[in-house]
């Protein structure tokens, strides 16, 4: 399937800044199961783009400008051919360890009720894979999904992996957040993945999107979405991965004199 996904995201401060370092993750990069065969990336503001890596083999942009900045525009356009891998990633950039992705961070931390519930969804299977096939399938079951676009100029808080499994409603990162977290308590590597998702069939509606991938011995990483109760299929695009998804945010944008920027989204 070829898909040509716009993304532009605005950048906004509730006071200007004086200067300003943005770190952005809007370049996917091909595996077998998506070939990527345009990316453009632009900002409305005067800047030069500095192509790099980070330490999970992401493809960064990274610009400096000097202010005073009220707010400026970044425009990500990518052309990529997917393919139905059945969520099996191959063929992508791997720069660390496995066990790197048995890590907790802040986001993933679980708490009592959290790796209860991860132990008592596979506590039926004996397979890593089976594990992860049941635990998809109570993530969603247990946790509502809701998009919430945060208030203009409203600070972002994402709440933690217990967190957004007590209130048992949650995003689509909160949905991978609950997964990487009861996938490593099981011992499981297992990482946040950032991209699009073409929802309904229709190529005008791809939407931001996150879910997880987890990796088998016998299989290597495979993606699973809780939110659309499935492993990828040719309707994702895979942008970036980390521990959570601090690690895989499509930007880290900052001022110099601690002014954070605020974004809104907008892909299809």
């Amino acid at each position: 399937m070829h898909l040509r996904i716009r993304n532009d995201i605005r950048f906004g401060f509730p006071a200007p800044a004086r200067n300003l370092t943005v770190l952005l993750r809007l370049s996917p990069r091909s595996h077998e199961g998506q070939h990527v065969t345009g990316v453009r990336i632009d900002a409305d503001i005067d800047c030069s783009l500095r192509v790099g890596q980070d330490a999970f083999g992401n493809v960064t942009h990274s610009f400096s400008a000097a202010g005073p900045i009220d707010g400026f525009t970044v425009t990500a356009v990518c052309q990529v051919e997917t393919y139905d891998a059945a969520g099996i990633v191959r063929g992508g950039a791997e720069r660390l360890p496995i066990d790197i992705f048995l890590r907790d961070t802040e986001l993933t931390g679980l708490d009592a009720g959290l790796r209860q519930f991860a132990e008592r969804a596979t506590v039926t299977e004996a397979e890593p894979l089976g594990k992860l096939h049941a635990l998809m399938h109570a993530v969603h079951g247990e946790i509502a999904y809701e998009e919430t676009p945060p208030e203009p100029g409203a600070p972002v808080v994402a709440p933690t992996a217990a967190q957004a499994f007590a209130a048992k409603v949650g995003d689509a990162s909160s949905h991978a957040h609950i997964f990487t977290a009861a996938a490593r308590h099981l011992g499981l590597p297992c990482r946040h993945v950032t991209g699009y998702l073409l929802r309904d069939g229709n190529p005008a509606v791809s939407a931001s999107h996150a879910w997880a991938e987890a990796y088998v011995k016998s299989l290597g990483w495979i993606g699973f979405d809780s939110v659309e109760k499935l492993c990828p299929n040719g309707h994702h695009v895979r942008v970036a991965t980390g521990l959570d998804a601090l690690g895989a945010a499509f930007f880290r944008g900052i001022g110099t004199d601690g002014t954070s920027a605020h974004a809104t989204i907008a892909a299809g």
